[in-house]
């Protein structure tokens, strides 16, 4: 089994969201995702074997911004692969705090699987909205 987790370039884009290992996106989806896409300073992807099992950025409020928006979108598939998708992330997540020591972002409350990632990955959640959750993910020091 190949994993890779990877920053991707923004000529591959395109194929990437084409290639999701899953439902296809709805057009309102596909719409969502690529303007998170265009206002994302990075962009990464989650790859095992050959399919395309997350991708996700960083948006920050301004260039010279210390903390950024995380978002994050997962095809069903990526539960077969979670453990070393996280492990791979929770990597990559440290190499970015570096740059961003707080991120900040929000899921559905309802979304179990996107809450645990992101716990992995180091998230505090706040009280929600009865729709949204906040969370924050900040460098840890030493």
């Amino acid at each position: 089994m190949t994993t890779t987790i990877a920053p991707v370039s923004r000529d591959h884009i395109p194929e990437l969201i084409s290639s999701f290992d899953g439902p296809k996106l709805g057009e309102d989806e596909r719409a969502a995702l690529t303007d998170f896409i265009n206002a994302s300073v990075s962009v990464f992807s989650g790859i095992v074997d050959d399919k395309v099992l997350c991708i996700w950025g960083l948006i920050p409020p301004t260039l010279l911004s210390d903390q950024a928006y995380l978002w994050l979108h997962t095809t069903p598939a990526a539960i077969e692969h979670q453990f070393i998708l996280v492990r791979r992330a929770q990597i990559e997540m440290k190499k970015l705090l570096v740059e961003y020591p707080k991120l900040v972002g929000h899921c559905e409350i309802g979304a179990k699987q996107s809450i645990r990632w992101l716990k992995w990955l180091g998230a505090k959640f706040s009280k929600g909205d009865g729709v949204l959750v906040p969370f924050v993910i900040l460098r840890q020091e030493g």
